[in-house]
């Protein structure tokens, strides 16, 4: 009996085909990139510019803050950005500097220094006016940034005059005295009670308590003591009482001269 003929054995015949094609389109792809020129710049902008669309500078920039109660301090943390990032060790305030530490030290000691200056002038009108402040003539207070010296017209001026009582001048003189050494704006405001005046002189209170900060200032600027430009005159007539006017004392409190010392 015959024997049949053996089949071969191997890859179909359109294996070798594809075989050639993929080789061929390999080498084409080689050649086009041999012949093609890198832009290194150009990759590492868009490579940046891609690492920061995805938030990794801003990663970058935070890595050496840890945020306490909405505040950044400077303790460092391990960088959480690529390779490339720089972990910083940052302040422990953002935004301060070795200037900005300064000023904040020493902002308490200018400070004190504010407070020992008005200490000073409050020490001093006690002293030169003791005996007045003794019979509740003067009163001094502090409001704010201010110092504040009042006297009743009783004392200070006759009734329905401007002109300083000459009684009342000694005393003017030891206010200019510490007013002299004193920093800062000089603030004299006249005040009335609201019982309404009209005379040949004076049309209403408005002109009176005018008039009388205006006689205290002269009498300051008269000593020379005082540059003219630190010293200002106001009259607010009835309408910034200290009390109700509804008595003959209360009346004669809101009747006053209040000289103030701003020194900010």
């Amino acid at each position: 009996m015959a024997k049949k003929p053996e089949k071969n054995v191997g890859a179909p015949p359109w294996m070798v085909t594809f075989a050639d094609l993929m080789a061929l389109l390999l080498t084409m792809f080689v050649l086009l990139l041999s012949f093609s020129t890198m832009d290194v710049d150009r990759y590492k902008k868009i490579a940046g510019a891609m690492s920061e669309s995805f938030g990794l500078s801003a990663l970058t920039r935070l890595s050496g803050m840890i945020e306490v109660e909405g505040f950044f301090t400077g303790k460092h943390i391990k960088q959480v950005a690529p390779k490339a990032a720089i972990s910083i060790d940052l302040p422990d305030v953002i935004g301060e500097t070795p200037m900005e530490n300064e000023a904040l030290e020493a902002l308490p000691d200018e400070m004190s220094e504010d407070q020992m200056a008005d200490e000073a002038i409050q020490e001093n009108l006690r002293r030169v006016l003791a005996s007045e402040l003794e019979g509740k003539q003067i009163s001094i207070e502090e409001s704010g940034d201010q110092t504040i010296i009042t006297f009743t017209d009783e004392i200070a001026f006759p009734a329905g005059s401007e002109r300083l009582a000459e009684t009342f001048l000694p005393t003017m003189d030891k206010l200019i005295s510490v007013l002299a050494e004193a920093e800062g704006q000089i603030i004299v405001a006249g005040h009335t009670d609201d019982r309404p005046i009209s005379t040949a002189r004076f049309r209403s209170n408005w002109d009176l308590s005018t008039a009388r900060a205006v006689s205290v200032v002269h009498q300051i600027l008269k000593s020379g003591k005082i540059a003219p430009e630190r010293v200002t005159a106001q009259g607010y007539a009835d309408s910034r009482p200290l009390v109700a006017n509804d008595s003959p004392e209360n009346r004669a409190l809101n009747r006053r001269v209040e000289i103030s010392i701003r020194k900010r």
